[in-house]
């Protein structure tokens, strides 16, 4: 990894977020799994949300990693938090309790470079259900026992511009926050691309907040509802 990250026409710097909430259990593999990857030129920054376990202290072992302290305000906030601190020309989240391939990276940003019309990278999951955890109430028999592509916040990478052009994500939204964004993109026509490689491991443990179904459905049917509010507002607009 370069240690004095710098953007270069063959290797754009890459911003790896890491949105941080008592996360002590997972942060190692984490953070491991991103020095770990085999395209050079990233930097991490740990967006430590108001914990009050370890893992900010296990973060702070690592030379590589910038800490970025806040009150806890949730993981929106936290990955809006890491997009304003970023440095560079792309952008990749990890959440604290999953890893990824040591190729995402490179494979992604592969992609992004051959196809400039590209505003974001996606790759196929690995749904990883941890012993003692409650039923993936929210998935379906398929997505539980197949490895799958999915619009997964730690799956993506995507040109800073592109969240420039998207905006924020949902801060009033306590859960499934990606949602409302997913679907800001898609209004917007931002093009995407999901890579046929399994690179992300997503780990469903007994802490976890997006296993729960009902607050599954009320943020797609919220993210809906914005969606098809803004198509109406735009559909007026160019009858003006």
């Amino acid at each position: 990894m370069s240690q004095t990250p710098q953007s270069t026409k063959q290797a754009p710097l890459i911003s790896c977020i890491i949105a941080l909430y008592n996360g002590e259990a997972f942060i190692r593999e984490a953070i491991d799994s991103i020095i770990a990857q085999s395209y050079p030129n990233i930097e991490i920054l740990v967006i430590n949300d108001g914990s009050t376990d370890s893992g900010p202290d296990i973060a702070k072992t690592y030379s590589e990693v910038r800490i970025i302290n806040q009150e806890n305000q949730g993981e929106a906030a936290a990955r809006n938090r890491g997009i304003a601190e970023a440095r560079g020309d792309m952008i990749a989240f990890l959440d604290h309790d999953d890893y990824w391939h040591k190729d995402k990276l490179q494979t992604q940003v592969d992609a992004l470079l051959a196809d400039s019309s590209l505003g974001y990278v996606l790759c196929r999951v690995n749904l990883i259900h941890e012993a003692g955890a409650e039923d993936l109430q929210w998935a379906t028999e398929k997505e539980k026992t197949e490895k799958h592509g999915a619009f997964y916040p730690s799956a993506i990478l995507g040109n800073k511009s592109t969240f420039d052009t998207i905006g924020p994500f949902n801060e009033k939204a306590k859960v499934f926050t990606d949602v409302d964004w997913f679907a800001r993109a898609n209004d917007l026509g931002i093009k995407n691309q999901i890579c046929p490689e399994r690179l992300l491991y997503r780990r469903f443990h007994s802490d976890n907040l997006t296993r729960h179904a009902q607050s599954f459905k009320e943020n797609i049917f919220g993210a809906l509802f914005e969606s098809v509010k803004r198509k109406k507002e735009q559909a007026k607009a160019s009858q003006l």
